[in-house]
C-alpha cells in the first residue's frame, strides 16, 4: 500500500509533464542530475540542426559533418538558451505574482525541453528520409507521391509539437513561480517578445 501511494506521488516525469506539466514540475524536487543536462543538450541540438537548416550548410558541407557538429554546438546553444529564457521567465513571472526560486526555475526549464524528444525522434529523421542532404540546402527538391505524402506528416507533427511546447513550457512556468497556467502562459509570450526585439535590434546595429 506504501510502494502504492508513493508511486502516486512521485510520478514518472517523462510521461506526466506531457499532460500534467504544471503539477509535475510542483512536485518534482530541484535535483540537477544526467538526465537534466541532457534535456538541455537536446534543446542545444534542435536548435543546431535548426541554425544549419536555415544558413543552408548543406550548400558546402556533408550531411556526416552537418550532423556532427551540431552534436557539438548543441552543448552551448542548449546551455545559453535554457540560461536565457530560465532567466527572462523567472524574472518576468515575478511581476505576474510568481514565488518560485532561482533553481526552481531553472530545473523546470530543463524538463520543459521534454517535447525535444519529439522534434529529435520524429521530425527530424523523417525530414531526412524525405529530404536527405538537401534538407540543409537552397535547392529546391522535387519530390514523389509518398514523399510528399510523408513531408505532409512532418509539417503536421512540427505543428502539433510547437503547440505543444508553448503548453508544456508556459505550464512549467506557472508550476515553477505557483502561479496560474494563464499567467505562465503569457509569462512566456512576454519572454518571447523580449527576445524578438533583442534580436531586431541586435540585427539593426549589426
Amino acid at each position: 500500500m506504501k510502494q502504492t501511494e508513493q508511486k502516486q506521488n512521485n510520478p514518472n516525469p517523462w510521461l506526466q509533464i506531457w499532460l500534467h506539466p504544471k503539477q509535475t514540475i510542483a512536485q518534482m524536487d530541484e535535483k540537477f542530475n544526467f538526465l537534466t543536462y541532457l534535456l538541455i543538450w537536446f534543446l542545444g541540438l534542435h536548435i543546431a540542426l535548426n541554425f544549419a537548416q536555415e544558413v543552408h550548410s548543406g550548400n558546402f558541407k556533408s550531411l556526416g559533418f552537418i550532423l556532427g557538429i551540431s552534436l557539438v554546438r548543441a552543448i552551448f546553444y542548449g546551455a545559453v538558451v535554457w540560461f536565457v529564457y530560465s532567466a527572462l521567465a523567472y524574472w518576468i513571472g515575478k511581476l505576474f505574482g510568481g514565488t518560485g526560486t532561482w533553481r526552481k526555475m531553472r530545473h523546470a526549464m530543463a524538463w520543459a525541453q521534454v517535447p525535444m524528444l519529439g522534434y529529435l525522434i520524429l521530425y527530424w529523421p523523417l525530414g531526412l528520409i524525405v529530404f536527405g542532404h538537401d534538407l540543409f540546402t537552397s535547392v529546391d527538391v522535387t519530390l514523389s507521391a509518398g514523399k510528399m505524402m510523408l513531408n505532409m506528416l512532418v509539417l503536421v507533427i512540427n505543428l502539433v509539437l510547437g503547440i505543444w511546447y508553448i503548453f508544456i513550457v508556459s505550464n512549467a512556468i506557472a508550476g515553477a513561480h505557483r502561479i496560474s497556467g494563464w499567467k505562465g502562459f503569457f509569462t512566456f509570450l512576454v519572454l518571447i517578445f523580449v527576445l524578438v526585439l533583442a534580436a531586431i535590434g541586435l540585427t539593426a546595429i549589426a
